[in-house]
């Protein structure tokens, strides 16, 4: 269960992306809620926070969120979420269950998530998030939001958000638009960057070649 703070009640939190979170807060504003949506995109360009964010202007207790969330779900948590959005809820008068589908969908998991959506009561709210195309008998049922990569300056935003103060354009370029990758590939080069420093020195001596070998080895 996410637990909600200031970075998760605001929009103004998520960097890039303005046209779908606009949506989003439209949707609470005019209180326009339909039972299913699906949010598509890359995966690490704030599609889930996004989620958690309009689940928690959607209910008046975060105990009313179920987040399904796993490398690859499985259709036990699919039936427990069945389970879960048939009882009503105890604080306010909806229920959010947020399907966070990135590792793609079985065929199993996928009909079953199907059952849900046709049959989910009308105080249920169900949100897909997916880097994947999910069935068209699943997507027809939803009101899609489309996330978009985001920009090299958004990007580099994000990272010095994260208190990486050196932005290397490489590692921006190489994140094709994902926040995510951009902070995974500089934590790899927080890394080895003290090993990439002493290379610019050759090792004068075999011994100090075998110690910068051993270093490499350890990090692969």
């Amino acid at each position: 269960m996410q637990t909600i703070t200031d970075e998760l009640i605001s929009f103004d939190s998520i960097i890039g992306n303005e046209a779908a979170t606009s949506i989003l807060q439209n949707i609470i504003d005019n209180n326009n809620i339909v039972p299913a949506y699906l949010f598509t995109g890359k995966l690490g360009i704030g599609k889930f926070k996004a989620t958690v964010i309009f689940a928690n202007k959607l209910v008046e207790s975060y105990f009313e969120i179920l987040i399904v969330n796993n490398e690859s779900i499985n259709i036990e948590q699919i039936r427990e979420t069945i389970k879960f959005a048939s009882t009503k809820p105890a604080i306010g008068n909806k229920k959010v269950i947020i399907i966070d589908a990135e590792s793609e969908l079985s065929e199993k998991c996928s009909n079953a998530l199907l059952k849900l959506l046709e049959e989910a009561p009308s105080y249920t709210v169900v949100i897909i998030v997916s880097s994947y195309a999910v069935l068209p008998t699943i997507q027809s049922r939803c009101h899609t939001i489309e996330f978009h990569p985001l920009t090299n300056q958004e990007i580099a935003t994000v990272i010095k958000n994260y208190g990486y103060n050196e932005i290397q354009a490489s590692i921006i370029n190489a994140a094709c638009g994902s926040a995510k990758i951009a902070l995974e590939l500089s934590k790899v080069w927080d890394i080895i960057k003290p090993l990439v420093d002493k290379l610019s020195i050759p090792p004068n001596s075999i011994l100090k070649a075998l110690e910068y070998s051993k270093a490499f080895n350890i990090l692969l």
